[in-house]
């Protein structure tokens, strides 16, 4: 009878681990006093994967503004470098300056389209045009490029080229580590953050004046240029006679006006010639045909430089100057040819060069 009146009760399923974290969720929201964190595992979904990773947005959001105005002032300041060595490129060699034309075009302006919309594709761009301008400095300051009226022949390693390297690798790193870096809202730009691109800002301007400043022409000859120039062998060459190096210290026209004075037909002209970082300050000099001449140069640049003078077919040598360095002056006397128009340059720098006219 007392077996009769006793209520059966069904067994109490087991509980299943999906279902305790979630009743302890619901304590935990609901303020119960025996709520539990949240065990480790639910953190994660069903199986035990890990979430996804965060992936990166397609429009790069600088977090850290430095970054992205380090790698616009770089990527600027380079192609700025490149623009200054177009004109004396032109005179090398027309195709190799509408290279660098080209180049700090598009340095330039990936500078500013990261400045003002800053997208993986512009930090890809900007990677690969620096990475291939380095690349072609690399093969020309090592084994020489392969075609152009230079082929073959080792440019020296200038300042500006080193400055305009370490540009573009600054430029590579950074845009490297931002493009690795995942989106965000967008970066802060306190007090602190200003100073800090202020400061890059000036190291890298005042970075890229001192190069210019230095001298932004490096003619790809021999980095180590001869002390005086070698006389080559020339044929039919108008003053053959005088086609060996000349040159003499500063200052002796004194000495050779004494001279002259013993031939009464004899005349002594006197011209001079600067060379700056552009070029010769002079494009043209008129000059007596037979006159007893001396051409008073002044290096003004920071290189070597001479000048010598040439048939404007290049094929005879009335002189050729010993070189100075920067700073120096030398006076070289000749005999001025015959009638006519004879081009004079720069044996390292043939694109500084100017013509002589011979008058009757």
């Amino acid at each position: 009878m007392g077996d009769r009146n006793r209520t059966v009760r069904a067994p109490t399923p087991a509980m299943s681990t999906r279902t305790k974290q979630k009743r302890a969720q619901q304590r935990a929201r609901a303020g119960h006093p025996n709520r539990k964190a949240p065990a480790a595992a639910s953190r994660r979904p069903a199986g035990g994967r890990r979430p996804p990773p965060v992936a990166v947005a397609d429009r790069v959001a600088f977090g850290d503004p430095v970054l992205r105005w380090t790698a616009v002032l770089s990527l600027g300041s380079a192609g700025v470098l490149h623009a200054a060595v177009v004109a004396p490129h032109y005179g090398e060699w027309a195709a190799a300056a509408w290279f660098f034309v080209v180049l700090e075009a598009t340095q330039i302006g990936l500078g500013v389209a990261l400045a003002a919309r800053p997208s993986r594709v512009f930090c890809r761009a900007a990677i690969a045009v620096s990475a291939g301008a380095l690349t072609v400095w690399g093969v020309s300051r090592t084994v020489g490029m392969p075609f152009g009226p230079e082929a073959g022949v080792v440019g020296p390693v200038g300042f500006v080229d080193l400055v305009t390297a370490v540009l573009e690798l600054l430029t590579i790193a950074v845009l490297v580590l931002v493009l690795r870096a995942p989106g965000n809202a967008g970066g802060d730009y306190s007090g602190t953050v200003v100073a800090q691109i202020a400061m890059i800002g000036v190291c890298i301007t005042a970075l890229t004046l001192h190069a210019m400043s230095e001298g932004v022409v490096d003619h790809p000859l021999a980095a180590d240029p001869p002390a005086v120039a070698e006389t080559p062998e020339q044929d039919d060459a108008p003053g053959d006679e005088q086609s060996e190096t000349v040159g003499i210290p500063s200052g002796s026209v004194d000495a050779l006006t004494a001279r002259t004075e013993a031939d009464a037909t004899a005349q002594l002209t006197a011209v001079t010639l600067e060379a700056q970082t552009s070029g010769y300050d002079r494009p043209e000099l008129d000059l007596p045909a037979g006159a007893q001449a001396v051409l008073s140069f002044t290096n003004s640049d920071t290189e070597q430089h001479n000048v010598s003078l040439y048939t404007t077919d290049d094929v005879g040598t009335v002189f050729r100057g010993a070189f100075i360095d920067g700073g120096q002056s030398i006076d070289y006397p000749f005999t001025v040819p015959d009638a006519g128009e004879y081009r004079y340059l720069c044996d390292l720098h043939p694109w500084m060069d100017g013509t002589l006219t011979a008058t009757p």
